[in-house]
């Protein structure tokens, strides 16, 4: 009737009721099972509860529960037509492929892994990913914007105890996205955003991968499999066409040595100038292709090595997909040249840039009045070691103690100084990989930039930013202030800069972790506006509070903007045992200090949702104040440019 009623003709109604009518009479007849075992289980209570068993085929969020052992009280977990059964035990059962998530994983065809996990998710697993990770992240799917770039990203373990706190987590399909045909990058990416059990496991992936390359590397290719040789092909970026021969494949992975030996002298000799290989007049055929084979060169190419310097960035990535090397797209053309010397010296052994040698070097710097040739050594601010502005040509950094930072001692970097704000930014690349790889320097200084330039008065408050690869000294003391022992610090702040942590390896950069960044300048303003007795500690700030936790707030809200906004969960609960019960968010509630930063970061984000002004009427935009009024107004005495623009924007609306 509910179907006729909404418009549907009688026999789509009938088909629809039919399809509602198995749902449920399944649904309940399982149940009725699973209450009958139910039973047994409580008059036997030595066993003292159940374990979950699949009745495959089953779904990806049944398979994830497989094997796990449940009290005999517990509900059973369970979506309309679900068929899983429980079965008495007195501990987990992971032995067959219906209590184990894994077995019944491998138990699948690939057509079927990537029905029930999707293409990404069976790809994940394959290379290790742990599937409760995988399938769990879907529930908090999502896009949004990081550095000028649309990602997909979940909102799921991302809060201050999941596996990336206070940071975006990439879907699996952006991690493939991003990784292209590296599987290097893949699985260091998987490890990263936390799915990977650990990172033993993405190392024992590697460690097996670069055995079983060393092997075929040393193999006879002919008693190679098609699956191997295309692997290797795909090492030493030769393009295998689809459909190709196992014959075609060997040929082409050893073409270099066959097409030097089918060329003429003459035509050796041509190559062998363009490659700038030096040979004899005397020289015959053996000797040119023993020269040029030493040198790396084929003989697939007859044109000219490009010259990196006479070069833009668009004619260096077609130099590198003429021969069949693909680079990510993004890269400055510093990386690009680093991605493709690296390519040169690795697996493919062959040149198509001019040696570095023979590269003209550009002439050494002349030196800077006011500016050091180095910084190293401590004991001073970090922040007034360059006296004179730099631009975008730094200053070396070696064996550097950043004061503040709990003796943190930056090895290796580079530091400048724009428009008086000092930027530190510790180089952690090891390898040509990881420097193509990583941010580079100049990037994320650009970053840091962008988002000072976006802070209310922002040099009055700030005067330096430093990426820090390792974690901060400081930790364990906050975790036993704080009293959470998984601390771990994303960024900290004081005496007007702003340390961010752990940044090894991000590709993502100091946008991405705006909301930090703005938390962050919380504790700087708040050091400045002592005077005016308007910090986290001043009674105006404390009074504040007490009057915000009796304010009447919107109704029906909903948050939107940016995500990690989004996952700072405001709270304004009063919640007893925490450190400061008052606090705006779950982290705010922390301390007085972080309700402060909290509160900066929201109130400078703008329109934070939508919500019910009046009970009853239409959801309208709401910003911070409507939440906090009594802080926001504490805020309005140091931002009232801010507070002009939000108070016009609320009475607009």
């Amino acid at each position: 009737m509910t179907a006729l009623r909404g418009g549907l003709l009688s026999a789509r109604a009938m088909t629809a009721g039919l399809l509602s009518l198995d749902m449920i009479v399944r649904t309940q007849v399982a149940d009725a099972g699973r209450v009958a075992d139910g039973v047994a289980l409580t008059a036997r209570p030595r066993l003292g509860g159940y374990v979950r068993v699949l009745s495959p085929p089953s779904c990806s969020r049944c398979a994830i529960l497989a094997g796990r052992w449940y009290r005999w009280n517990q509900g059973f977990l369970r979506h309309p037509r679900c068929d899983c059964r429980h079965l008495p035990s007195a501990e987990a059962d992971g032995g067959t492929l219906t209590t184990s998530p894994r077995r019944y994983f491998e138990s699948l065809s690939e057509a079927e892994q990537r029905r029930v996990f999707t293409v990404a998710g069976a790809r994940a697993i394959r290379d290790g990913a742990d599937l409760s990770q995988v399938v769990n992240a879907r529930r908090g799917m999502t896009t949004t914007v990081v550095g000028g770039r649309r990602l997909r990203t979940t909102t799921e373990s991302t809060t201050r105890r999941g596996v990336r706190p206070g940071r975006p987590r990439l879907m699996p399909e952006e991690i493939y996205r991003i990784a292209g045909d590296d599987r290097d990058e893949a699985i260091r990416l998987l490890s990263q955003h936390g799915y990977l059990s650990g990172p033993t496991a993405a190392a024992r992936l590697l460690v097996r991968r670069q055995l079983a390359l060393a092997a075929d590397q040393a193999a006879d290719l002919n008693k190679l499999t098609v699956v191997r040789l295309r692997g290797l092909a795909k090492e030493r970026g030769v393009k295998i066409p689809s459909g190709a021969r196992k014959a075609d494949i060997v040929r082409l992975l050893g073409g270099a040595a066959d097409e030097l030996e089918q060329m003429t002298v003459a035509q050796l000799r041509t190559l062998a100038g363009d490659r700038g290989v030096k040979v004899l007049s005397r020289d015959r055929k053996a000797d040119l292709v023993a020269k040029l084979r030493a040198s790396g060169a084929s003989g697939r190419t007859g044109t000219a090595l490009g010259d990196p310097n006479k070069m833009t960035v668009a004619q260096l990535r077609k130099l590198a997909a003429d021969n069949g090397l693909r680079v990510p797209s993004g890269l400055r053309k510093a990386d690009v040249i680093a991605h493709i010397r690296f390519w040169e010296r690795g697996s493919a052994r062959r040149r198509i840039l001019v040696p570095e040698a023979a590269v003209k070097a550009p002439a050494p710097a002349a030196p800077r009045p006011g500016l050091p040739s180095e910084l190293t050594g401590s004991g001073r601010d970090w922040k007034t070691l360059l006296r004179e502005d730099t631009g975008m040509v730094p200053v070396p950094v070696r064996d550097l103690e950043v004061p503040g930072a709990g003796g943190y001692i930056l090895k290796s970097g580079q530091a400048y100084r724009i428009d008086g704000v000092v930027y530190l930014v510790e180089d952690e690349a090891t390898s040509a990989r990881e420097f193509m790889r990583a941010l580079t320097a100049q990037r994320v200084v650009e970053e840091f930039r962008a988002v000072h330039d976006s802070l209310p008065g922002a040099s009055r408050y700030q005067s330096g930013y430093a990426w820090l690869a390792g974690r901060n000294p400081a930790d364990a003391y906050w975790a036993e202030r704080y009293n959470r022992p998984d601390f771990v610090s994303a960024a900290t702040a004081g005496d007007g800069g702003v340390r961010m942590w752990n940044r090894r390896g991000d590709v993502l950069g100091p946008l991405a972790s705006r909301d930090s960044l703005m938390h962050e300048f919380g504790h700087n303003v708040s050091s400045v506006a002592a005077h005016l007795d308007l910090h986290d500690h001043s009674r105006a700030w404390t009074s504040a509070a007490d009057s915000d936790a009796v304010a009447r707030r919107p109704t029906n809200i909903g948050y939107t903007g940016d995500l990690m906004y989004r996952a700072r969960r405001i709270d304004w609960q009063y919640r007893a045992g925490k450190g400061y019960p008052l606090g705006v968010t779950e982290y705010g509630k922390s301390s007085v200090m972080e309700d402060y930063a909290e509160s900066m970061a929201f109130y400078l984000a703008g329109e934070i949702g939508q919500g019910q002004i009046k009970r009853g009427g239409p959801r309208l935009p709401i910003y911070f104040r409507d939440l906090f009024p009594a802080r926001a107004a504490v805020l309005d005495r140091l931002f009232p440019e801010i507070a002009r623009r939000q108070r016009a924007a609320i009475a607009a609306r």
